[in-house]
């Protein structure tokens, strides 16, 4: 703040401009000033109210010469500046104190030549005042623009000569300060690039906004739609580049962040709706190998009665009693003598025909005799009961089952004929297909079964082939309800799977919920789906929905190759360089409060279309 005496000093050396205005002004600030310092609390007289006419006439004088400060002030002090530094560097000079004063006086000369100059006194105390407004809202270093800024800055040591003249015209002034900062904001220009500034229709392509609504569409296909971005829904790799950029800015990425924690929790509620869509009574994987054996376990255990009712029936029938003769089993059995050795099954086989009577042992060598029908069916079923686990036993006890069969095929009547193909059905359907048969037997010699329990969704689903899991799928959904029950289970499990391997990477959002892997998403999906795994299991529809949700999570996720993403936050290097008040912006030669006016005024502009262009593409559709 000026000093009485800096005041008395001035009017002195002005003394000729007495009668002006702003001679008329700078007396009223010295009293102002002297009362201030002499403690004086009685206020200068005011001046009397200007009319309405002078001030409707320093209003637009006002409002003038703040327009062409901020617009062709603006320009002239750039250009001005540019100029006298291109100068410098064509005459040799820049970088010296010499050349620095010359590009700041170029500076303020070209903001001058092109800001208008009150006339009135209503006017200048006008402008005065904005000076007072300007530099209580802006910082020091700032001119809004040219010789306006001058004002701003020079305000803080003329405050007494604004309060001189506030009083008057303070609302009109401050009004105008507030149009001529709006201004400002529209007329600088951004260093954004001018293809960034949004993303409308006329930004991306007829067959990018084409592929975008297939997207969206397909996206709300799903139980819980996954709210795209633009950039996720064009695949345009500038936009996405730009949201993935800003998305790690701390302030203006959050609008981004708090989209990408809602489609995480879009997906993880995708997994949910479709595990409550099939309707599970297992709670968990290691449960659902036991409903699956337990369902396979009894409809192998009313087979088998079925089996022993229609055996009992033709037995009554007298079925059983037609004899049968073995040949091609006795041959068998004395040519694979020598594997006995290897395979004990063949010497059972051996004493079991003997012991039946369907053949006779004549010095090692068996010879065929007619049997009954009941004793070759029981000859076939001690042999099925030794093969074991053993790959050697069971391939030569399915040899000598099927002898047996091809021999008494066509004999007996139909009461034996149905149990035969019970019988064979039984076969079919628990013996003789490796992932049902491996679920009901027992390890060798031991209780313990051959696939424990919580490894039969990964003997089934996980490692099971496309025939398998298509038989294994047809077993339990025609065992009944319990069967049908366990393969929902198997249904829901392999979305749980999925999401569970989703989500290993152990990692959590802001609200403490699993981060899903689209990487590891994809890779598993890809795994069931390279061989037709996945449409078996979940059926065409729901896997399609599946799929759905996975190429939602690579387009929300991931980029195109090629996407130059910035996360540094850097800008253009050239208007960087001028805003920057620091050593870079220090060399350029132009006066430090246009470097500083010139990055905040572009900061502000930049964040107030960065906060739009976000919002902008948060709407995919539009």
């Amino acid at each position: 703040m000026a000093t009485a005496a800096e005041y008395a000093a001035w009017i002195v050396a002005n003394k000729a401009k007495k009668g002006t205005p702003q001679f008329d002004t700078v007396v009223q600030a010295y009293e102002i000033a002297k009362q201030s310092e002499t403690a004086n609390d009685v206020p200068p007289e005011p001046k009397p109210m200007p009319s309405a006419m002078d001030t409707l006439a320093g209003v637009g004088e006002t409002g003038l010469a703040m327009a062409t400060g901020a617009t062709g002030g603006a320009v002239g002090m750039i250009a001005g500046g540019l100029g006298g530094l291109a100068q410098q560097i064509l005459n040799g000079q820049y970088g010296t104190p010499q050349a620095l004063q010359a590009v700041q006086q170029a500076a303020m000369q070209g903001g001058q030549a092109l800001t208008y100059q009150p006339r009135g006194q209503v006017g200048q105390e006008m402008v005065q005042a904005v000076g007072q407004t300007l530099a209580s809202a802006v910082p020091p270093v700032i001119p809004m623009t040219g010789p306006m800024g001058a004002i701003g800055q020079s305000a803080r040591a003329a405050m007494p000569l604004a309060m001189a003249t506030g009083q008057r015209v303070a609302a009109p002034a401050i009004h105008a300060a507030q149009a001529v900062a709006e201004r400002a904001m529209e007329i600088m220009p951004s260093s954004t690039p001018a293809h960034n500034s949004g993303f409308g229709a006329g930004s991306i392509g007829a067959a990018q906004a084409d592929a975008a609504r297939v997207r969206v569409a397909a996206s709300n296909t799903l139980p819980v739609p996954i709210t795209l971005t633009k950039g996720a829904a064009t695949r345009d790799a500038d936009i996405l580049a730009f949201e993935k950029g800003e998305m790690t800015k701390a302030d203006t990425g959050a609008p981004l962040r708090q989209r990408r924690e809602l489609n995480n929790l879009q997906v993880l509620k995708n997994f949910d709706a479709f595990i409550d869509d099939i309707g599970p009574n297992a709670p968990d994987i290691p449960s659902t190998g036991r409903t699956v054996v337990d369902a396979l376990t009894a409809d192998a255990a009313k087979a088998k009665r079925q089996i022993r009712v229609a055996y009992k029936d033709a037995e009554n029938a007298g079925e059983l009693e037609a004899p049968v003769q073995l040949d091609p089993l006795i041959d068998f059995l004395n040519q694979s003598a020598p594997e006995s050795a290897v395979a004990s099954i063949i010497n059972v086989a051996k004493n079991k025909a003997v012991q039946l009577g369907a053949a006779v042992d004549v010095d090692g060598v068996l010879m065929p005799t007619p049997v009954p029908l009941k004793n070759a069916e029981l000859l076939r079923r001690s042999v099925g009961n030794v093969m074991g686990a053993d790959p050697t036993n069971i391939k030569f006890g399915v040899d000598i089952k099927r002898l047996i069969d091809d021999a008494t095929d066509g004999i007996g009547g139909d009461a034996y004929k149905k149990a035969r193909a019970l019988r064979r059905e039984y076969a079919e359907t628990f013996e003789n297909r490796a992932i049902v048969a491996d679920l009901l037997k027992n390890r060798r010699g031991m209780a313990d079964p051959k696939v424990a329990i919580d490894q039969v969704f990964k003997r089934t689903i996980l490692n099971g082939s496309p025939e398998e899991l298509d038989f294994l799928k047809r077993v339990l959904r025609q065992g009944g309800d319990d069967g049908q029950q366990s393969w929902k289970d198997l249904q829901a499990s392999t979305i749980k799977h999925l999401e569970e391997v989703a989500t290993s990477n152990n990692q959590l959002d802001s609200a403490g919920r699993r981060v899903v892997s689209s990487a590891a998403l994809d890779r598993e999906i890809q795994k069931l789906d390279k061989n037709g795994r996945l449409d078996i299991v979940l059926g065409k529809q729901r896997a399609a929905q599946v799929r759905t949700l996975n190429e939602m999570l690579q387009y929300v996720v991931t980029a195109p190759p090629g996407t130059l993403i910035n996360t540094s936050g850097t800008t253009n290097t050239g208007i960087a360089a001028l805003a920057d008040p620091g050593p870079m912006g220090a060399g350029t030669g132009l006066p430090l409060p246009l470097i500083s006016g010139i990055k905040v005024i572009r900061d502000q502009i930049k964040e107030k279309k960065l906060r739009a262009k976000i919002q902008n593409t948060l709407i995919a559709d539009r």
